[in-house]
């Protein structure tokens, strides 16, 4: 009995010993991943050369059982090389692109048997509304879907194992919710958005080494002439005030400290760029007014010009009376109510019509003004130039003259 135990526990042993050994697949590839999930994709493959129609039914597209890949073709979807993933006695594993213009990008792993029959299709990358990433290695696939909707957001992974036939069999899937203070355009679109925020940065560093430079020119400068400063105190401080109020509205604390020395750095630089010449004023006189500046400062002449409220109710009085005793008068007297009666309307319309027109111009004095304050740091380029390089170079040559 007891050796029929053993006996029993040994072959249990090895029958599990074998069917776990048989289960385990063969497949064993370095960790990768899909084109989708490179830097600036959208760029790279939005515009890729589509495979021909020889090549797309060699690729076996049609026997693919899936609906999202269906619905794509519907929508204008071409096919378009992808990557290969593996290749070994078993077959081989790929990836293709499915680009619907403009619109959408995906990318599918599928595999071929040894003798080149389709096998399996998943979809393993999207860039788009979501988007899917996918990572290999050894005999595991992950994909993972970033969504957003409204605010909310989450991401959802798939784990496929790879058996020895080159089968995707879904292992688990779950979803975790992301942080709704993470940018959805910062990260659904990052691969869109690489290449333009590149360029931003570039052009931010630029605008700041040139008001560096600049600064530090104007402050030298600022001992050697007498200036007075021929800006405005409040639109410096509303300028100010914009851009130290930013900050509140920025996540990370190194973007903070970069958007407070920016602050600082344009304040400065707008500061010292409105310094004139003491002589320069002298000789120029007072500057003129252009449309804009005129626009702009109408705010105290507009006040002035408001609808008078008593003006308007004491003549509405007056008409609501002729009214009412228009059955005591004459006929003569009659006529004459009436003209008063619509000249008292007239003067009504008048009056009205100038406060309509009055608010109207404030909109556009409070609009020109607010577009003055956000355009400061570029005026103040356009004074350093007129009041420094310009004049730096004419007192050169005045130097050189003597």
């Amino acid at each position: 009995m007891k050796l029929f135990s053993l006996f029993l526990l040994l072959t249990s042993a090895t029958v599990f010993y074998s069917c776990d050994n048989s289960s385990k697949s063969s497949i064993n590839i370095s960790e990768t991943t899909g084109l989708l999930d490179e830097e600036n994709a959208w760029d790279k493959y939005m515009k890729s050369l589509v495979v021909s129609t020889e090549k797309r039914n060699s690729m076996q597209i049609d026997k693919i059982d899936n609906d999202d890949l269906k619905d794509s073709f519907k929508y204008g979807g071409k096919v378009a090389p992808g990557k290969e993933i593996y290749t070994g006695d078993e077959g081989r594993i790929e990836t293709f692109l499915v680009i619907i213009p403009d619109h959408l990008l995906y990318e599918y792993l599928i595999s071929y048997n040894a003798d080149g029959d389709y096998v399996d299709c998943i979809e393993a990358g999207r860039i788009g509304q979501d988007e899917t990433n996918v990572t290999i290695e050894g005999n595991t696939v992950l994909c993972e879907t970033e969504w957003w909707d409204s605010g909310e957001g989450g991401k959802v992974s798939r784990q496929y194992t790879i058996t020895p036939e080159l089968k995707f069999n879904k292992e688990k899937e779950w979803e975790e919710i992301l942080s709704e203070s993470v940018d959805r355009e910062m990260i659904v679109n990052k691969n869109t958005k690489n290449g333009s925020q590149w360029t931003e940065i570039l052009l931010a560093i630029l605008l700041f080494i040139f008001l560096a430079v600049g600064l530090t020119q104007m402050v030298k400068e600022k001992d050697n002439d007498r200036r007075k400063f021929v800006g405005s105190y409040g639109r410096i401080f509303l300028f100010g005030l914009l851009m130290f109020s930013g900050i509140f509205f920025i996540d990370g604390v190194w973007d903070k400290i970069i958007q407070f020395f920016g602050a600082v750095l344009t304040i400065a630089f707008s500061y010292f760029a409105y310094l004139k010449p003491a002589d320069k004023i002298l000789r120029d006189g007072p500057p003129s007014k252009n449309i804009m500046q005129i626009l702009g400062g109408m705010w105290s002449n507009l006040e002035n010009k408001r609808g008078n409220k008593e003006y308007i109710g004491l003549r509405e009085e007056r008409i609501n009376q002729l009214n009412n005793d228009m059955n005591k008068f004459s006929e003569a007297d009659q006529s004459a109510a009436r003209n008063e009666i619509n000249s008292l309307n007239r003067d009504i319309n008048n009056e009205k019509y100038k406060t309509d027109d009055t608010i109207a111009l404030i909109i556009i004095s409070v609009f020109v003004g607010v577009l003055f304050i956000w355009i400061t740091p570029f005026v103040a380029i356009i004074q350093y130039v007129r009041n420094y390089p310009l004049y730096l170079r004419k007192k050169e040559k005045n130097n050189k003259m003597q």
